[in-house]
């Protein structure tokens, strides 16, 4: 039976979905509120604060306030750490992720690097003892698989998981994406296609071919592969990346059309 929602988790996803048609200061408006109900329940140190934080760290992200988006993040990091529980938790490696990312805005390509280290440390420290039994668990619709002292518990009571969009793979899969964005912008395109693989291959694992994480991963590929002078498997992943954002997205969504313009510079290869 599902859990019923709080008011700062209600006023959360109104939140998400004003961000989502580009409502922003709407959006912020109801992540404050949020937050205050979430302080008033919990207190300042719980892992729902830190979420509120990093959703409005995300909001001004969004609207290119760089150096404030990390105030919020290092605070939801803060928060998180404080809680007693991170280690119960993925969310600890997306805080630091979202860091590294105001870093990599910023230039400062060491301080990012720490952090998706420090981010990749947290995610292998969670895993759970046995994976295989872990993953059969889950993809049968089981919460836990017998042995609950092997795996790391999430808060409601089952391991921590493997799969899906929050889960350890997708997470780890995430990182290594960004990371590879870190190195390419530091010249090392080689390094760069080597975490692009890798995230794409975790990624497959947690959330099948088509989602559209999965299909920008590919579209990053691509574009490194062509900086390498591999055109032609470039295209190859560029022209798959392109179709599945058409079909997802539609032709005129900038992600399709960012595809685009990356199939036309490998042709200009030619």
């Amino acid at each position: 039976m599902a859990r019923e929602l709080t008011s700062g988790q209600r006023l959360s996803i109104e939140g998400d979905d004003m961000a989502a048609a580009g409502a922003l200061e709407d959006a912020l408006t109801l992540y404050d509120e949020a937050l205050s109900a979430d302080v008033a329940q919990f207190g300042e140190a719980h892992p729902d604060v830190a979420m509120r934080y990093c959703s409005m760290g995300g909001l001004y992200r969004m609207a290119g306030d760089i150096q404030t988006a990390h105030d919020y993040f290092a605070k939801a990091l803060e928060v998180e750490e404080a809680s007693g529980s991170a280690g119960d938790r993925t969310a600890l490696s997306s805080y630091l992720s979202n860091i590294a990312g105001t870093f990599r805005a910023q230039g400062d390509a060491p301080a990012a690097l720490d952090a998706y280290t420090r981010a990749l440390t947290h995610l292998r420290s969670v895993l759970p003892g046995d994976i295989p039994a872990t993953i059969a668990a889950e993809e049968s619709g089981l919460s836990s698989y017998g042995s609950s002292a092997a795996s790391p518990k999430d808060p409601s009571g089952g391991v921590i998981a493997l799969l899906e969009e929050n889960g350890v793979l997708e997470s780890a899969a995430s990182v290594l994406n960004n990371l590879g964005l870190l190195m390419k912008s530091r010249g090392e395109p080689h390094c760069a296609r080597r975490l692009y693989l890798r995230s794409i291959s975790l990624g497959t694992i947690a959330l099948g071919e088509h989602h559209p994480a999965i299909v920008l991963r590919i579209r990053n590929l691509g574009a490194v592969l062509l900086g390498l002078g591999h055109t032609q498997l470039a295209r190859e992943r560029l022209q798959r990346a392109h179709g599945m954002c058409a079909l997802g997205y539609g032709d005129e969504h900038l992600e399709t059309l960012a595809c685009a313009d990356w199939l036309a510079a490998a042709a200009g290869e030619g």
